[in-house]
């Protein structure tokens, strides 16, 4: 297609040369980023709407862009946990050393909520930043772009006190839930929504490549918005960051990445065209991404599972990561997702591992249903060509005797389930009461119907 050989129009960011062309000459420059195969050290991606260095000289490759765009004073925005590993106290060395005055936040919590992001944006404010950078999981990287919100309400509403918490939980719990509205109806906003950069340490929340962010309001509830504007125009990839990520943490992180891309390709087509307005070409494009992303998954998912530090499988997982994250532009994810979602509100697990836990049966449902339409079966059916190839799935596998993409995600996650990595099915979260188990099932059933995520091949209903 047109779109993946000869990419969107390019952005105003490198209308007048790109950001590529800053870098050395010799390292590896994809347009459109649509490539499975990278040199180790130095990729540069290009997207119409960000540049995105990966390999390991990823973070001088950043610093070179700053450098560029005359961004001097970052605020890395990060966690107690990503901070005590050395890392933030490194990059801001090297940092330091370019010229780059930083200065870095690392009280963000995992579920970042009104304080996370009004912290950050009071700091940032306070230190005369002028970019920020989100440093870690997708928590730290979603505060950052909820705090450049914070930011940019402050300096075009004179009545609003980013000092006073109950505004800033207004903004969140009220505002936000109406994002695109208020975009719309507020003059200058996304003039002042300061830059966004990206340096991820796992490899599956693909927020480094995405618009939206999910902040938790007062309740605790959590609320999605976003605007192409909180893109990270710069993000980094450094396999480095990655290869010390404990094996339950890396196997989830991997498995969300794959149901991003998963996920987004099972959208109905029709959805995409009648509700979003979408052309072939785009979803064509978003397509492309999430079969790459799983190829991606399905061939070094096992590799770092095996070899922790393999930094080339580490590179090509967050790259996979990356292209979930360019797959679900697409649209919602469906129920997988949603269910995932409810059940790690209420159990509060890992939601890699609930991803992993609602894979099998969801889309058992999905594929035997009887009304599932003739794309959604073309699909189906792709995604589970695709997996079973990449995979190498071995024939004789009980699990594999049948076509099915619920079998082959059953197959594949297997050897990482025995080793105790990750969790499939939900038989032992459950009570042996059967009144306790109809009231578990309900509640799942209700909180997954509410979430947002619905764009199943099927409908799911409660």
């Amino acid at each position: 297609l047109t779109f993946i050989r000869n990419g969107f129009p390019r952005a105003e960011m490198q209308a007048d040369r790109p950001i590529a062309e800053v870098i050395e000459s010799r390292r590896s420059v994809h347009y459109q980023g649509l490539q499975t195969k990278f040199d180790l050290k130095s990729n540069v991606l290009e997207f119409p709407d960000q540049a995105v260095f990966a390999g390991t000289e990823a973070l001088q490759n950043l610093i070179v862009a700053l450098k560029e765009k005359s961004m001097k004073s970052p605020l890395i925005v990060t966690d107690k946990g990503v901070a005590s590993l050395g890392v933030v106290a490194d990059t801001q060395a090297q940092f330091e050393k370019a010229g780059i005055s930083v200065k870095i936040f690392d009280e963000c919590t995992p579920n970042p909520g009104v304080k996370d992001i009004q912290g950050i944006a009071l700091q940032f404010l306070s230190q005369g930043c002028d970019s920020v950078i989100g440093f870690g999981g997708g928590g730290p990287l979603d505060a950052a772009k909820g705090a450049m919100a914070l930011v940019a309400q402050h300096r075009v509403d004179s009545e609003f006190d980013i000092k006073d918490l109950s505004h800033a939980e207004h903004f969140v719990g009220s505002t936000c839930r109406q994002f695109s509205k208020h975009v719309e109806s507020t003059k200058g906003f996304l003039e002042n929504v300061p830059s966004v950069l990206a340096i991820p340490t796992t490899s599956g929340t693909g927020s480094d490549g995405g618009k939206s962010a999910v902040i938790c309001d007062k309740d605790g509830k959590k609320v999605v918005f976003g605007h192409p504007k909180f893109m990270p125009v710069f993000a980094a990839l450094v396999p480095q960051f990655t290869a010390g990520m404990p094996g339950r943490l890396t196997v989830g992180t991997g498995v969300d990445a794959m149901f991003h891309s998963l996920e987004a390709y099972l959208v109905p087509t029709d959805i995409m065209i009648n509700r979003d307005g979408m052309t072939e070409e785009e979803i064509a494009y978003c397509d492309a991404f999430a079969l790459n992303g799983i190829e991606l998954v399905c061939r070094n998912l096992p590799k770092v599972k095996k070899s922790p530090q393999d930094l080339e499988a580490r590179l090509e997982m967050q790259i996979a990561a990356l292209y979930g994250a360019k797959a679900f532009r697409k649209g919602d994810l469906g129920g997988v997702h949603a269910s995932a979602h409810a059940i790690g509100s209420m159990l509060h697990l890992h939601h890699g591992d609930c991803i992993a836990r609602m894979s099998v049966p969801v889309l058992a449902y999905s594929e035997m249903h009887p009304n599932l339409p003739e794309d959604g079966k073309s699909r189906i059916n792709r995604l589970t060509e695709t997996i079973r190839e990449t995979a190498e799935l071995p024939s004789g596998d009980p699990q594999s005797l049948q076509p099915l993409l619920s079998d082959s995600i059953h197959a594949f996650l297997r050897p990482m389930q025995e080793s105790g990595l990750v969790n499939v099915g939900i038989k032992d979260l459950v009570e042996k009461d059967v009144t306790t188990q109809h009231k578990f099932f309900e509640d799942l059933a209700t909180t997954a119907s509410e979430d947002g995520c619905q764009t199943n091949p099927v409908p799911l209903h409660k």
